[in-house]
């Protein structure tokens, strides 16, 4: 029988078991893979080439009840947890270095109601991809500069963008978040449901919780050109405050 070593969220290792291992898969819909499995270097693919770190285990998420059911494993064999969303942090939290990691590539909807001006965007969505869908009705979100950045971890840790100036960090125009939380519950969180933690999603990039869907939008025509001006350092001032 082969034995899985995995990180702890403390540091050390445990020993799951085959058994433990498939038992785990049998309950999910999406696909677990271990480093032998097809598929498991797409699913732990980071853009910053120089991390070399893996997780020992990793699950495409198809819907949330797998993301419930990849937190509550975690949770109960005190497991190293993370979520993948783009894969752009620079420093490569995506992915938990030995444990187990919840690549979100599988949750790709988009819906735009153009009447209430609202976007809802499922975790593994790219901003190139949700720019698509919100220009067909001439609306856009202030996300940011890169079209391969995941919209959750951008949106979690603020998110700076061609539109920052006019309408804010991608963060301020965030009206509700349904995460599954480390306690294996789905919650949704905005202003008036659960405002404590709507304030603790914004902009902290927490690590604990994943985000499964975003909600936001803004009208601004069915065309945005970004362009840089450059002025001399004596009138920097000036500038800033035209």
């Amino acid at each position: 029988m082969t034995a899985h070593l995995i990180t702890t969220r403390d540091g050390a290792t445990t020993t799951l078991t085959d058994e433990i291992v498939e038992g785990f898969r049998r309950r999910l819909r999406g696909a677990l893979r271990t480093a032998r499995d097809t598929g498991f270097a797409d699913a732990t693919r980071l853009w910053n080439g120089m991390i070399t770190t893996k997780p020992a285990l990793v699950v495409t998420a198809t819907g949330i009840a797998d993301v419930v059911e990849a937190v509550g494993f975690a949770r109960k064999h005190e497991l190293a947890l993370s979520v993948r969303g783009g894969g752009h942090n620079i420093a490569g939290t995506a992915l938990a270095d030995g444990g187990l990691t919840i690549d979100m590539s599988g949750l790709r909807g988009i819906e735009v109601d153009p009447g209430a001006r609202t976007a809802t965007v499922q975790a593994g969505c790219l901003l190139g991809e949700v720019d698509r869908a919100t220009q067909e009705y001439g609306l856009a979100t202030p996300l940011g500069f890169i079209s391969e950045v995941g919209v959750a971890g951008l949106t979690l840790g603020g998110g700076l963008g061609y539109l920052t100036r006019r309408f804010g960090w991608t963060v301020d125009n965030l009206l509700e978040v349904e995460v599954v939380t480390a306690d294996g519950r789905v919650r949704r969180a905005s202003r008036d449901e659960h405002p404590n933690l709507f304030w603790a999603i914004r902009g902290a990039d927490v690590e604990e919780d994943a985000a499964v869907r975003l909600v936001g939008d803004h009208p601004n025509g069915t065309a945005v050109t970004p362009a840089r001006l450059a002025s001399p350092s004596a009138r920097c001032c000036r500038v800033a405050a035209e």
